[in-house]
């Protein structure tokens, strides 16, 4: 009997060792996978709605938003900025009280004005505008709003990388030589996929 059980405790430490190289290959594929690089984000910025009263009424709509910059086009002449918004905000009435309204993922579109230089900054201010569409409770009166109003924030960018501050030369480059805005736009769009 006593040979059966060393036998026995044998192949259990046989089992044991197999189990224990079988997973030393699963941990190292699990910690190859947690640490590789994180996907890209597009850079975020604060987009300011200034008080502005709705038309024919006594509410003051004002906030921030939380613009995402999508990405950047030529449209009009000018150098077009796409951002997702998101925030919330407030609606103040001295007849009807107060309120707030959530912005959640709004597609925007702003007017950027851009400056660089070959150190590695870029500058971009936003100026647009958010069409609200919403039905508002003020206590026990609702109101349906439908407003544009206006939008403005910069972003401040400083190249982490050699090929940032490369592109972000070339963009003041392009800026100082009043070259096409669609080149400009191009050199941007670079930019932001190294983001």
């Amino acid at each position: 009997g006593r040979r059966r059980r060393e036998t026995a405790g044998a192949n259990r430490e046989d089992i044991m060792k197999r189990r224990a190289a079988l997973l030393v290959p699963l941990v190292a594929v699990i910690g190859l996978t947690t640490t590789a690089p994180a996907i890209a984000k597009p850079p975020t910025t604060t987009v300011v709605v200034p008080p502005t009263t709705i038309v024919g009424t006594d509410i003051v709509v004002s906030g921030t938003l939380d613009a995402q910059v999508l990405s950047f086009r030529v449209e009009g002449g000018r150098v077009i900025a796409v951002a997702k918004a998101t925030g919330t905000l407030a609606l103040e009435s001295p007849t009807l009280g107060d309120a707030t309204v959530t912005i959640a993922k709004a597609r925007i579109t702003l007017r950027a004005d851009v400056q660089a230089d070959c150190q590695g900054h870029l500058n971009v201010r936003f100026r647009g505008s958010l069409q609200l569409k919403a039905t508002v409770t003020f206590g026990t009166v609702t109101r349906s709003i439908n407003e544009t109003v206006p939008l403005k924030g910069s972003l401040a960018f400083t190249a982490q990388t050699a090929e940032q501050t490369a592109l972000i030369c070339d963009i003041s480059q392009l800026l100082a030589s009043k070259a096409s805005l669609s080149d400009i736009v191009a050199k941007l769009e670079a930019l932001l996929a190294t983001l």
